[in-house]
């Protein structure tokens, strides 16, 4: 009897900080990206980097890779590309490639952040580009020592 509760006892005491029992908590997008309605935020296993994905069921899928060892995936794309553009949003460069086949590729090089999807429709490009745009948050950048 005692066995069983000194293994319930280190199981609840090994769960991380962030888990709460029966009230868990949202996944929050990397640079306070601001979500459309509906879509929700998943971060992933990365090796090097920091990496994740938003989607939302019945709408695209938005992966990322953050961290100065991702390189920059727009620059790297910008030759295959249909289109290349780059541009300031906030203070921040921004770089977007759009490859011949659907996948648009979305770099803030001062960040080593890029973000990528599969887009089929305009109103999947509008949702990529009005979440992605959001990153990063002035006050998010500001914390992280930005």
């Amino acid at each position: 009897m005692h066995a069983v509760w000194i293994v319930s006892a280190f199981a609840v005491l090994t769960l991380p900080s962030s888990y709460c029992l029966g009230d868990e908590k949202p996944d929050p997008p990397p640079g306070g990206i601001r979500l459309l309605e509906g879509y929700v935020h998943e971060t992933l296993q990365g090796k090097d980097t920091r990496v994740g994905r938003i989607s939302k069921k019945g709408g695209i899928t938005i992966n990322y890779d953050i961290g100065k060892l991702a390189g920059n995936y727009a620059v790297s794309r910008s030759k295959r590309a249909q289109w290349f553009r780059e541009q300031r949003v906030a203070g921040q460069l921004v770089q977007i490639a759009f490859s011949k086949e659907g996948t648009v590729y979305i770099t803030f090089p001062q960040a080593a952040a890029n973000f990528y999807a599969s887009v089929k429709t305009p109103s999947e490009m509008a949702d990529v580009l009005l979440m992605v745009l959001t990153f990063p948050d002035k006050k998010q950048t500001k914390k992280n020592g930005g």
